[in-house]
């Protein structure tokens, strides 16, 4: 059966659909396999972009990950924590400048 041209442009629409469809289902995902990771103690909150983006690229091996993961027991997170005073003449810290965390994957991934 050959389609014409009319047919297909009827079924891009719908392909289209599917495509977006699957994409937001694999970055809720990978957004709940990783929020219960943190909340099981398998992971900090302060790798939650760092799995994300794990996730994302790659989510067999942060499955794999999380299961060799110990979970973190005993530490306690406060709301109170002390911070060290600003050196005098020091108004604003310098805000650090973002990581690209998924660098060090890519590079890795085009070494195997």
């Amino acid at each position: 059966m050959i389609l014409d041209s009319t047919k297909l442009q009827m079924l891009a629409g719908p392909q289209a659909q599917i495509g977006t469809l699957s994409a937001r289902l694999q970055e809720l995902t990978v957004l709940e396999v990783v929020d219960a990771a943190i909340g099981a103690h398998k992971l900090v909150p302060e790798q939650r972009d760092w799995a994300l983006c794990l996730g994302r690229h790659d989510m067999a091996l942060l499955i794999g990950f999380l299961a060799d993961a110990v979970p973190l027991t005993g530490i306690v997170r406060s709301a109170n924590i002390s911070r060290a005073p600003r050196p005098a003449g020091v108004t604003e810290l310098t805000k650090p400048q973002p990581v690209p965390l998924c660098k060090p994957l890519e590079a890795l991934r085009r070494r195997v």
